[in-house]
C-alpha cells in the first residue's frame, strides 16, 4: 500500500458518523471549480483537474474526530490534510486518512439541507424538498433514472441491475 502526504479543499457531504476505535468518517466533495484535482490514477494529467469526485475520509487522531463529529457540518468547505491510501485492487477506493483539518467556510444557514446526496454502494441519489421525484445515477456518473418518490428507488435500482425499462 502506498501512502502519500495530500492536502484537499472540499465540501463535506453529509454528517461524519463515528467510526471504530474513536474515528470519525465521512465524504468530502472535491470540485473542479474549487482548485481541487482528482485522486483517480487512471486519468491523464491534464484530466485530473477536470473530474469532480467524492472522496472517502477518516479521522483517526482523537482531537480531529471530536471536531468533525462535534463542529462540521453538511456543505462546510474544509481543508483536509492527510495520508492517502491506495487501493491494492484496481477497482477499490482511495482513502484520506486525516491528520488535520480546517474550516475554510462555514455552510450557508438554511440552505446546506435543501439538497441531500445521499450514496447506497455504487449509486448516488439527490433527495431535494422542493420536488418528489429523486434523480438516480451511479458514481462514476452512469445515469440510473428518476424515482417517482424516496418509496421507489429500491425499484428503480432493481429494474437498472435487471436491464428492465426504468
Amino acid at each position: 500500500m502506498e501512502l502519500a502526504p495530500h492536502v484537499v479543499d472540499g465540501y463535506v457531504d453529509a454528517a461524519p458518523i463515528p467510526g471504530p476505535h474513536g474515528s470519525a468518517r465521512f465524504q468530502l466533495v472535491l470540485s473542479p471549480t474549487d482548485g481541487s484535482t482528482s485522486t483517480d490514477m487512471s486519468l491523464a494529467p491534464d484530466q485530473l483537474a477536470a473530474v469532480e469526485e467524492v472522496l472517502d475520509c477518516t479521522a483517526v487522531e482523537p482531537r480531529v474526530a471530536e471536531v468533525l463529529l462535534s463542529a462540521v457540518q453538511p456543505g462546510d468547505l474544509i481543508r483536509a490534510t492527510g495520508t492517502l491510501l491506495y487501493p491494492q485492487q484496481p477497482d477499490g477506493t482511495v482513502q484520506l486518512v486525516i491528520t488535520a483539518l480546517e474550516l475554510l467556510a462555514a455552510a450557508p444557514v438554511g440552505e446546506a439541507y435543501d439538497l441531500v446526496l445521499e450514496c447506497y454502494g455504487p449509486y448516488v441519489i439527490a433527495f431535494s424538498a422542493e420536488q418528489d421525484n429523486v434523480p438516480v445515477w451511479q458514481r462514476d456518473g452512469t445515469w440510473v433514472g428518476q424515482a417517482t418518490s424516496a418509496e421507489t428507488i429500491g425499484a428503480l435500482i432493481d429494474a437498472y441491475e435487471n436491464g428492465s425499462p426504468r
